[in-house]
């Protein structure tokens, strides 16, 4: 799955070992970063790897240079090539966002490692006075919104807030939809009898 962005901590970028590369490695490296979120860490496309050619042409410098660039990467830990021939970046999970790092501003995120949909205190308090729900209906719908997720492989959502806030107003909806159908099936039979 291609991700929309990568994790780069900025001191360890400016002050670590990745610093004792030539400039034009580290720019490389940026750039096969990049190429490899598209790749679930490889440098690859369908599958497919990347030609050192590929690589190049997309870099924007001579294949010499990428090939130079590519082993000092591989020398230093920070890439690997597989037996069949595609480019993996090394720890690629300290590039990815996770966990709680997943936690946008909005207070609620998927925590795919566990399955769960994490809502802080706060969007708990705010969705309990905007619905006029206990803690245990809310409890029992936040249930409800991580078996819809688990059920499509976890999802991929920007917006975790407003994917909770729309499957609780759709819930409500089914609901109210559910009781006003039995009352009107109630009503009838009672007024059925009223004719007899």
């Amino acid at each position: 799955m291609s991700k929309i962005w990568i994790k780069l901590w900025v001191d360890k970028w400016l002050e670590g070992s990745i610093r004792l590369q030539p400039p034009l490695v580290r720019s490389i490296f940026i750039d096969i970063l990049c190429l490899a979120s598209k790749g679930d860490g490889k440098v690859a496309v369908a599958g497919v790897g990347l030609t050192d050619e590929q690589i190049a042409e997309v870099v924007g410098v001579d294949v010499d240079t990428v090939k130079e660039a590519i082993n000092i990467l591989i020398e230093s830990g920070r890439l690997v090539r597989l037996k069949s021939g595609i480019l993996k970046v090394k720890n690629w999970g300290k590039y990815q966002v996770q966990g709680k790092e997943q936690k946008k501003d909005n207070g609620v995120w998927y925590d795919k490692k566990a399955g769960k949909l994490v809502v802080s205190t706060e969007v708990k308090k705010q969705l309990m006075e905007s619905f006029s729900l206990t803690e245990g209906e809310l409890e029992f719908l936040i249930q409800d919104a991580e078996l819809y997720l688990l059920s499509i492989n976890g999802g991929s959502y920007k917006d975790y807030r407003r994917f909770l806030v729309n499957n609780i107003k759709l819930r409500r909806w089914r609901l109210k939809k559910m009781r006003s159908g039995r009352r009107y099936g109630r009503e009838q039979k009672f007024n059925e009898g009223k004719k007899l």
